[in-house]
């Protein structure tokens, strides 16, 4: 596997270093490789995010859509256990969901 060089601030190899001693990596090399893995997966989501958004503003979803879809959204917290970190603010676009 080819290797490259890395320039990191303190901080940085501090917080590498404290990943590995709590047993979490077995080494500093592993951890960057799954922070990479995983910027890797958030990027080819919002790829997607943004083509699925393009699909959608030329051929708008139904009422029952954007209500279902804001429903979903809302529930990513819960799902995930934790507040995720996630900005729901950027769905106002889909609508609030339609009184009955």
């Amino acid at each position: 596997m080819p290797q490259i060089a890395v320039r990191l601030d303190d901080a940085e190899i501090a917080a590498l270093d404290t990943m590995v001693s709590s047993g979490r990596f077995r080494s500093r090399a592993e951890a960057v490789r799954v922070a990479l893995r995983t910027q890797r997966h958030l990027e080819e989501d919002r790829v997607i995010a943004e083509a699925y958004a393009r699909g959608y503003g030329q051929q708008p979803g139904t009422s029952e859509e954007r209500t279902l879809s804001f429903a979903a959204a809302s529930l990513v917290p819960a799902v995930l256990g934790d507040d995720g970190g996630y900005d729901l603010t950027d769905l106002t676009d889909l609508g609030q969901p339609e009184a009955s």
